[in-house]
Parts: structure tokens; C-alpha cells; sequence
């Protein structure tokens, strides 16, 4: 007698085949949930950089005028 287990996926009936999941299945709704806290990490990055860009030019200026005087 054959265990459930070694039944097909294709004599599934279609209601039945639907609700079986893969592993890889899985994980794509697992990087599908993890994308938008991704994006805002690799935002803070960019914000974080564009901070330091900004910090560097205003205090290269600033020694560039005291030099001058």
C-alpha cells in the first residue's frame, strides 16, 4: 500500500496542489517581507554618506578661509 507521502504532485487535484508550498517558495516570501526594511537600511547608508560628504567640504572650506587670512 503507498503511504500518503509517496503520492505525486500530479495526481494532486488541483485545490490540492495549490496549497502545497516549496521550500523556495519560502524563501521568496521571506525576501518579499524583508525588501522594504532593506531599502530603508540602504537609505540611511546613502543619508549617512551624503552627511559626512557635506561635513568634509564645509570644514575643508573653513580651513581653506582661516589659511588664507
Amino acid at each position: 500500500m503507498a503511504s500518503p507521502r509517496s503520492v505525486s504532485a500530479r495526481s494532486l487535484a488541483p485545490s490540492e496542489r495549490r496549497h502545497r508550498r516549496s521550500a523556495f517558495n519560502g524563501a521568496k516570501q521571506l525576501n518579499a517581507a524583508q525588501a522594504p526594511g532593506r531599502r530603508i537600511l540602504v537609505l540611511l547608508v546613502l543619508l549617512a554618506l551624503a552627511l559626512l560628504a557635506a561635513l568634509a567640504v564645509i570644514v575643508g572650506l573653513h580651513v581653506q578661509h582661516n589659511s588664507e587670512q
